[in-house]
Order: C-alpha cells, then sequence, then structure tokens
C-alpha cells in the first residue's frame, strides 16, 4: 500500500505500467500517457523517460512514461538504498515507491551553474569511488552543472533530483 497515493491512483498507475511492460511500442506521447494515468496531479515537467507530477503537498510522483522510465525509476531506488550515508545525503530522498513510480520531496531552489560547479565536481567524484557511473548531472564538454537535476535543499547543501540514468557498477563503498 502506498503512503502518499490513493488506491485509485495506485490502480490507474498500475495498469499505466502493466500496459507499458506488456505493450509492443516503446514510448508513448505526454498526452497519452496523461489520459491513461487520470491523476488529479499538475504535470511539472516531462523528461525522455519520464512525467513528474506535483503533488501539491511539498513532494513530486515521477512516473515512467516509457519502459526505460521504469528502469530509471529502480536505479533511484536501488541506488538511493544502497548508497552509503556519506553519498545519500546528496540524492533527493525516495519516501515511498512501487514498480514504475516513486514520490520525492519537490526540490525548488535552483542552484546557480558557477558558483556550485567545483562542489558538484567533488560529489560526481565522491560517487565514481562508489563505483556509480554518473550521467546527467555534468555537462560532457565544460563539466558545468545540468542545473536541471541539481537542486539546493538549503542556501548550500546540493542535492540531485535526478539520477535514475546512474548505474553502480561495482560497491566499493
Amino acid at each position: 500500500m502506498a503512503k502518499f497515493l490513493s488506491d485509485t491512483e495506485l490502480q490507474s498507475i498500475n495498469s499505466w505500467i502493466t500496459k507499458l511492460e506488456r505493450g509492443g511500442r516503446r514510448s508513448y506521447a505526454e498526452t497519452d500517457v496523461i489520459e491513461a494515468l487520470r491523476l488529479r496531479y499538475k504535470l511539472m515537467g516531462t523528461g525522455k523517460h519520464r512525467l513528474v507530477f506535483d503533488m501539491g503537498n511539498g513532494y513530486v510522483l515521477k512516473v515512467a512514461r516509457k519502459k526505460s522510465g521504469i528502469t530509471c525509476n529502480r536505479n533511484e531506488v536501488v541506488l538511493y538504498e544502497q548508497a552509503p550515508r556519506s553519498l545519500q545525503q546528496y540524492l533527493c530522498e525516495i519516501v515511498d515507491y512501487g514498480d514504475g513510480w516513486l514520490i520525492m520531496p519537490n526540490m525548488q531552489r535552483t542552484v546557480h551553474r558557477r558558483k556550485h560547479a567545483k562542489k558538484l565536481a567533488k560529489i560526481w567524484k565522491r560517487f565514481l569511488k562508489f563505483g556509480v557511473n554518473i550521467h546527467d548531472v555534468l555537462r560532457k564538454n565544460n563539466r558545468m552543472i545540468r542545473a536541471g537535476n541539481v537542486r539546493l535543499k538549503n542556501k548550500k547543501e546540493l542535492v540531485i533530483i535526478d539520477y535514475g540514468n546512474w548505474h553502480i557498477e561495482r560497491n566499493s563503498g
């Protein structure tokens, strides 16, 4: 049983995820996904693999929009649960999850790229030491922050809100 979702919402999400897992199509249009889910939440953002809904209670709901989105959500849950506390502090907390969906706090404070680039690079190196293959946070060409995937937890602490494309290659932590 989900902590933040009603039985109807959970049933709707599970029905959508089942369709994704069984269906032959690799991807669906954003409008098709929203129509199938029938959720009461405002769409906050659309990524390559997932839709993000503002739940209106300080949390966001990430739902897979295609099969790879199921994997992204699973990656985030596994990394969050397996990361040592010293690394977990940099990952946005996952407060609830199920097959193809997860819920985390709605982090609003955006990051100034130049101001926080060195700090994020240090965090990036810590994850690499742990054996995490990182994507989607630093731009490959100049190692600047992809500001859309990082937020400020408070005035100084960085938190990564999208780590679904990250993979644990080895556990050396």
